[in-house]
């Protein structure tokens, strides 16, 4: 006589949201839903954005994993929740993960120089710079920074002190 196990897999995958912390409106974002096992290419991706409108997303599907790069220029800033659901190779679907990510407003700023005035603007304000050569250090209303330029490329780094 003659006999076989039969096994079958009931257990879902285990998967892990893979998101930075905070991003940008207008920056590329990098998200990743990893898993434990091989998946199969059903998703059920969402972000609720701080308004409570829903953004449905569709990732890349690489075998173990999913991959998306997003732009949120079209949420709203603040607190965004992203929800994920898969299903393994055999159609067990995982538990409800969630990630929170918070949209912070891009800043711009941009560096106007004239030789016998500089001014510095930014979204918010203008600030008048007064640049010392000599020692890489520059004033703005008041409070002096330590500057460094790069100048084949007009770069100018400010770091508060």
């Amino acid at each position: 006589m003659s006999s076989f196990v039969l096994e079958l897999d009931t257990t879902p995958p285990v998967i892990e949201i893979v998101a930075p912390t905070y991003t940008v409106s207008d920056a590329e974002t990098e998200i990743i839903v990893d898993s434990n096992e091989i998946l199969a290419e059903y998703q059920d991706i969402h972000i609720v954005d701080s308004s409570g409108k829903r953004h449905d997303v569709i990732f890349l599907y690489q075998g173990d994993y999913f991959y998306g790069k997003l732009i949120f220029n079209e949420f709203s800033i603040g607190i965004a929740t992203i929800y994920v659901r898969v299903k393994d190779e055999v159609s067990n679907l995982s538990d409800l993960a969630k990630k929170t990510i918070d949209i912070k407003k891009s800043a711009r700023l941009s560096l106007e120089v004239e030789e016998a005035v500089r001014s510095l603007t930014t979204s918010k304000a203008s600030l008048k710079v007064i640049g010392d050569r000599r020692s890489r250090k520059l004033t703005t209303n008041g409070r002096e920074r330590n500057v460094s330029v790069a100048h084949s490329v007009r770069k100018v780094e400010v770091r508060k002190e």
